[in-house]
């Protein structure tokens, strides 16, 4: 029906306001998966683990678990803890432990608890992390032949807030991850295929297909690390064509491996539909 009158000024704008929605939806969305995006897709979704024994008292083992990102930056996570049973049944073992994680130079350290499976090819880690009472995030990660899986549950105020499934595998020169993400009622849903190529190493391709109160908005996003020319900060530079089309709006989002920056953001867009 619309490709009748494409052409006339009603239909543009008609266009340019999907499109525009579009935008306004990933650019809402999209931006915190950031900067996780960018650490687990440059290693190939297996971080590097340092174990050591624990300098710390009261714990037994120290684990420092390094997330390096396009740029060469890492960012690390340290893990005191102690393990408090040991299961073995013929080819798999199984180990539950408790202790603290601590985010880089923060000061503030966050209770753990969780169990580590490991059977011939195949390790999966589940671990609770308790910012307060009620307020803590439910992670599991797994490792197969073909790649590696991580489920992220938020819950706030001990009712689950949200579910994110990613899923990472590398093939023929190119590093692929599929990044789901669900609202509790089940309404919503953020699919996002996500791929960065060795040719282009500097450049992560994402195709989208989203959910929300009923209507379906899809399109791509090319994602570069830029260097802000006011700030001297780097800086993501996204741009978003709906439908995969046209020469789509350009947004920055500031990013937490800066010289100092928070990565909460605060993006500016720009560009043209």
């Amino acid at each position: 029906l619309f490709d009748l009158v494409e052409d006339t000024g009603a239909s543009g704008d008609f266009r340019a306001l999907v499109n525009d929605t579009n935008v306004d939806v990933v650019i809402g969305q999209f931006p915190p998966y950031l900067e996780m995006i960018e650490q687990l897709i440059s290693s190939d979704g297996e971080l590097e683990t340092i174990s050591d024994i624990s300098e710390r008292e009261g714990y037994d083992y120290k684990e420092t678990v390094i997330a390096y990102d396009l740029l060469g930056s890492h960012l690390n996570y340290t893990i005191y803890y102690n393990v408090e049973t040991l299961l073995e049944d013929g080819a798999e073992s199984t180990y539950y432990f408790s202790g603290i994680i601590i985010y880089g130079d923060d000061t503030e350290e966050y209770a753990i608890e969780g169990r580590r499976i490991v059977e011939e090819d195949e390790t999966k880690v589940v671990m609770t992390i308790h910012y307060d009472e009620i307020n803590y995030l439910e992670s599991t990660y797994k490792s197969e032949e073909d790649g590696y899986k991580y489920n992220f549950k938020i819950y706030e105020n001990d009712n689950l807030l949200s579910n994110t499934k990613l899923k990472i595998e590398t093939a023929e020169g190119k590093t692929k991850l599929k990044l789901d993400f669900i609202e509790t009622d089940e309404k919503n849903s953020f699919s996002y295929d996500i791929s960065i190529d060795d040719e282009t190493p500097d450049m992560i391709s994402v195709r989208y297909h989203i959910k929300l109160d009923k209507d379906i908005y899809n399109g791509t996003i090319e994602i570069q690390i830029v260097t802000n020319s006011e700030t001297d900060e780097y800086e993501y530079e996204m741009v978003i064509r709906p439908n995969g089309q046209g020469q789509g709006t350009t947004h920055t989002e500031g990013r937490g491996n800066n010289h100092g920056g928070n990565g909460n953001g605060g993006g500016s867009g720009g560009g043209g539909n």
